[in-house]
Protein backbone atom coordinates (compact mmCIF):
# COMPACT_ATOMS: atom_id res chain seq x y z
CA UNK A 1 0.00 0.00 0.00
CA UNK A 2 1.39 3.26 -0.97
CA UNK A 3 0.07 7.38 -0.13
CA UNK A 4 -0.44 9.46 -3.21
CA UNK A 5 1.97 12.40 -2.42
CA UNK A 6 1.71 14.57 -5.92
CA UNK A 7 -0.56 14.61 -9.14
CA UNK A 8 1.65 16.67 -11.49
CA UNK A 9 0.34 18.10 -14.87
CA UNK A 10 2.35 16.92 -17.60
CA UNK A 11 4.33 20.30 -19.27
CA UNK A 12 4.62 18.81 -22.85
CA UNK A 13 0.74 16.88 -22.78
CA UNK A 14 -1.41 19.32 -20.56
CA UNK A 15 -4.18 16.21 -20.98
CA UNK A 16 -2.02 14.02 -18.99
CA UNK A 17 -0.85 13.95 -15.14
CA UNK A 18 1.99 12.56 -13.39
CA UNK A 19 0.98 10.60 -10.37
CA UNK A 20 3.42 10.34 -7.69
CA UNK A 21 3.36 7.43 -4.92
CA UNK A 22 5.62 8.14 -1.42
CA UNK A 23 7.08 10.91 -3.63
CA UNK A 24 8.44 8.43 -6.26
CA UNK A 25 6.89 9.00 -9.56
CA UNK A 26 4.67 5.19 -10.85
CA UNK A 27 2.59 5.98 -13.62
CA UNK A 28 1.48 8.93 -16.05
CA UNK A 29 -2.45 8.95 -16.35
CA UNK A 30 -4.90 10.77 -18.40
CA UNK A 31 -6.73 13.80 -16.69
CA UNK A 32 -10.11 12.11 -16.68
CA UNK A 33 -8.36 9.05 -14.31
CA UNK A 34 -6.26 10.87 -12.39
CA UNK A 35 -9.59 13.01 -11.92
CA UNK A 36 -10.06 10.06 -9.71
CA UNK A 37 -7.35 10.36 -7.18
CA UNK A 38 -6.01 13.10 -4.88
CA UNK A 39 -3.18 13.75 -2.79
CA UNK A 40 -2.97 11.51 0.75
CA UNK A 41 -5.47 8.50 -0.92
CA UNK A 42 -3.74 5.40 -0.41
CA UNK A 43 -3.03 3.18 -3.17
CA UNK A 44 -2.37 -0.62 -3.33
CA UNK A 45 -0.31 -2.55 -6.18
CA UNK A 46 -3.56 -4.00 -7.39
CA UNK A 47 -5.70 -0.71 -7.67
CA UNK A 48 -2.09 0.79 -9.24
CA UNK A 49 -2.50 -1.79 -11.88
CA UNK A 50 -6.03 -1.11 -12.69
CA UNK A 51 -5.31 2.04 -13.16
CA UNK A 52 -2.40 1.35 -15.81
CA UNK A 53 -4.66 -1.10 -17.86
CA UNK A 54 -7.08 1.07 -18.17
CA UNK A 55 -4.56 4.08 -19.09
CA UNK A 56 -3.69 1.42 -22.00
CA UNK A 57 -7.20 0.70 -22.88
CA UNK A 58 -7.87 4.48 -23.50
CA UNK A 59 -4.60 5.38 -24.97
CA UNK A 60 -6.05 2.72 -27.65
CA UNK A 61 -8.92 3.46 -27.75
CA UNK A 62 -7.97 7.22 -28.90
CA UNK A 63 -5.71 5.83 -31.81
CA UNK A 64 -8.49 3.72 -33.15
CA UNK A 65 -10.59 7.53 -32.99
CA UNK A 66 -7.73 8.89 -34.85
CA UNK A 67 -7.40 6.77 -37.21
CA UNK A 68 -10.85 6.71 -37.83
CA UNK A 69 -11.87 10.33 -38.07
CA UNK A 70 -9.38 10.33 -40.91
CA UNK A 71 -11.19 8.08 -43.02
CA UNK A 72 -13.55 5.08 -42.92
CA UNK A 73 -11.52 1.71 -42.09
CA UNK A 74 -12.67 -2.24 -41.71
CA UNK A 75 -11.92 -3.77 -38.87
CA UNK A 76 -9.02 -5.28 -40.34
CA UNK A 77 -7.47 -2.67 -41.01
CA UNK A 78 -7.83 -0.69 -37.65
CA UNK A 79 -6.34 -4.05 -35.62
CA UNK A 80 -3.31 -4.26 -37.65
CA UNK A 81 -2.85 -0.47 -37.61
CA UNK A 82 -2.96 -1.00 -33.85
CA UNK A 83 -0.75 -3.88 -33.76
CA UNK A 84 1.89 -2.02 -35.58
CA UNK A 85 1.39 0.86 -32.55
CA UNK A 86 2.80 -2.66 -30.10
CA UNK A 87 -1.06 -2.03 -28.79
CA UNK A 88 -1.85 -5.52 -26.80
CA UNK A 89 -3.93 -8.03 -28.74
CA UNK A 90 -6.98 -8.07 -25.59
CA UNK A 91 -6.97 -4.59 -25.49
CA UNK A 92 -7.54 -4.22 -29.65
CA UNK A 93 -10.46 -6.82 -29.42
CA UNK A 94 -12.03 -4.67 -26.77
CA UNK A 95 -11.81 -1.39 -28.65
CA UNK A 96 -12.73 -3.02 -31.62
CA UNK A 97 -16.05 -4.22 -29.87
CA UNK A 98 -17.05 -1.21 -28.39
CA UNK A 99 -16.43 0.57 -31.87
CA UNK A 100 -18.63 -1.95 -33.88
CA UNK A 101 -21.16 -1.46 -30.76
CA UNK A 102 -21.05 2.44 -31.33
CA UNK A 103 -21.38 1.90 -35.41
CA UNK A 104 -17.85 3.83 -35.80
CA UNK A 105 -16.76 0.09 -37.26
CA UNK A 106 -19.10 -1.71 -39.64
CA UNK A 107 -17.44 -3.52 -42.67
CA UNK A 108 -20.71 -4.02 -44.18
CA UNK A 109 -21.12 0.05 -45.09
CA UNK A 110 -17.64 0.26 -45.49
CA UNK A 111 -17.80 -2.43 -48.39
CA UNK A 112 -21.01 -0.27 -49.76
CA UNK A 113 -19.96 2.98 -49.44
CA UNK A 114 -16.37 1.38 -51.20
CA UNK A 115 -18.65 0.27 -54.14
CA UNK A 116 -20.33 3.19 -54.23
CA UNK A 117 -17.84 5.70 -54.87
CA UNK A 118 -15.94 3.64 -57.15
CA UNK A 119 -18.94 3.79 -59.48
CA UNK A 120 -19.07 7.18 -59.22
CA UNK A 121 -15.51 8.00 -59.04
CA UNK A 122 -13.38 4.90 -60.82
CA UNK A 123 -15.51 2.50 -62.13
CA UNK A 124 -14.62 -0.70 -61.37
CA UNK A 125 -15.99 -4.64 -62.65
CA UNK A 126 -17.13 -6.94 -59.76
CA UNK A 127 -13.56 -8.74 -60.29
CA UNK A 128 -11.39 -5.73 -59.14
CA UNK A 129 -14.11 -4.81 -56.41
CA UNK A 130 -13.74 -8.25 -55.20
CA UNK A 131 -9.89 -8.03 -54.80
CA UNK A 132 -9.85 -4.25 -53.51
CA UNK A 133 -12.46 -5.18 -50.51
CA UNK A 134 -10.55 -8.56 -49.14
CA UNK A 135 -7.22 -6.56 -49.60
CA UNK A 136 -9.10 -3.79 -47.29
CA UNK A 137 -9.87 -7.05 -45.12
CA UNK A 138 -13.95 -7.51 -45.89
CA UNK A 139 -15.10 -10.47 -45.85
CA UNK A 140 -16.06 -12.72 -48.37
CA UNK A 141 -19.88 -13.19 -47.37
CA UNK A 142 -20.08 -9.13 -46.89
CA UNK A 143 -18.43 -8.60 -50.06
CA UNK A 144 -21.01 -11.11 -52.00
CA UNK A 145 -23.47 -9.51 -49.91
CA UNK A 146 -22.54 -6.25 -51.13
CA UNK A 147 -22.05 -7.12 -54.96
CA UNK A 148 -25.36 -9.28 -55.21
CA UNK A 149 -26.95 -7.48 -58.53
CA UNK A 150 -24.09 -5.54 -59.23
CA UNK A 151 -24.58 -4.75 -62.96
CA UNK A 152 -20.64 -5.49 -64.53
CA UNK A 153 -22.25 -3.83 -68.00
CA UNK A 154 -23.16 -0.61 -66.50
CA UNK A 155 -19.85 -0.04 -65.01
CA UNK A 156 -18.52 -0.70 -67.89
CA UNK A 157 -19.94 1.72 -69.87
CA UNK A 158 -19.30 4.37 -66.76
CA UNK A 159 -15.48 3.64 -67.18
CA UNK A 160 -16.25 3.76 -70.64
CA UNK A 161 -17.57 7.45 -70.56
CA UNK A 162 -14.85 8.32 -68.50
CA UNK A 163 -11.62 6.99 -70.30
CA UNK A 164 -12.89 7.19 -74.10
CA UNK A 165 -12.19 10.60 -75.05
CA UNK A 166 -8.22 10.47 -73.92
CA UNK A 167 -8.12 7.70 -76.90
CA UNK A 168 -10.24 9.74 -79.47
CA UNK A 169 -7.26 11.43 -80.75
CA UNK A 170 -5.53 8.01 -81.46
CA UNK A 171 -5.79 6.09 -84.67
CA UNK A 172 -8.70 4.00 -84.87
CA UNK A 173 -6.38 0.39 -84.50
CA UNK A 174 -4.38 1.85 -81.56
CA UNK A 175 -7.79 3.23 -79.90
CA UNK A 176 -9.07 -0.09 -79.59
CA UNK A 177 -6.19 -1.62 -78.32
CA UNK A 178 -5.62 0.73 -75.66
CA UNK A 179 -9.28 0.81 -74.64
CA UNK A 180 -9.88 -2.47 -74.31
CA UNK A 181 -6.72 -3.04 -72.20
CA UNK A 182 -7.90 -0.07 -69.91
CA UNK A 183 -11.31 -1.61 -69.51
CA UNK A 184 -9.83 -4.86 -68.74
CA UNK A 185 -7.39 -3.72 -66.02
CA UNK A 186 -10.61 -2.19 -64.81
CA UNK A 187 -11.90 -5.85 -64.06
CA UNK A 188 -14.45 -6.68 -66.94
CA UNK A 189 -14.26 -9.64 -69.43
CA UNK A 190 -12.97 -9.46 -72.59
CA UNK A 191 -16.11 -9.66 -74.37
CA UNK A 192 -17.93 -7.40 -72.46
CA UNK A 193 -14.49 -5.22 -72.92
CA UNK A 194 -15.14 -5.89 -76.88
CA UNK A 195 -18.92 -5.16 -76.69
CA UNK A 196 -18.28 -1.49 -74.99
CA UNK A 197 -15.23 -0.78 -77.13
CA UNK A 198 -17.55 -1.48 -80.29
CA UNK A 199 -20.34 0.57 -79.18
CA UNK A 200 -17.60 3.75 -77.86
CA UNK A 201 -15.69 3.73 -81.02
CA UNK A 202 -19.11 3.19 -83.49
CA UNK A 203 -20.33 6.09 -81.89
CA UNK A 204 -17.33 8.08 -82.18
CA UNK A 205 -17.59 7.32 -86.14
CA UNK A 206 -20.81 8.28 -85.98
CA UNK A 207 -20.05 11.64 -84.79
CA UNK A 208 -17.39 12.30 -86.90
CA UNK A 209 -19.06 11.45 -89.87
CA UNK A 210 -21.56 13.80 -88.74
CA UNK A 211 -20.03 16.58 -88.16
CA UNK A 212 -18.22 16.11 -91.78
CA UNK A 213 -21.72 16.16 -93.36
CA UNK A 214 -23.01 19.30 -91.33
CA UNK A 215 -19.58 20.90 -92.88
Amino acid sequence: MGIVTALRQQARNPGRVNVFVDREFRLGLSKGLAARLRVGQELSEDEIHELLDEEAFEVTYRRALQFISRRQHTTDEIRKKLRRKQAQDDLIEKVIEMLEETALLDDLNFARVWVENRQVFRPRGKKVLRLELRKKGVSNDLIEEVLNGFDDEEAAYKAAEKAFPRYQSLPRELAEQRFLAYLARRGFDYGLCRKVADAMLKNALVSVEGSEVET
